[in-house]
């Protein structure tokens, strides 16, 4: 028994764990894109520059 688990279990977690890894990472991924604004929809960004004054 404990060489069928020697045998069976580490492929069997490491295909678990890769199943786990890939559904997060894809949740991470369309968790992304709702909390995106869309830079056309963004309020244009104005840049205002002090005049120069001379030397007064």
């Amino acid at each position: 028994m404990l060489k069928l688990m020697r045998e069976w279990g580490f492929p069997v977690g490491l295909l678990g764990l890769w199943g786990v890894v890939a559904a997060y990472t894809l949740h991470a991924l369309v968790g992304l894109q709702t909390t995106q604004v869309p830079v056309m929809l963004a309020p244009p960004v104005v840049i205002e520059v002090p005049r120069a004054t001379h030397g007064s």
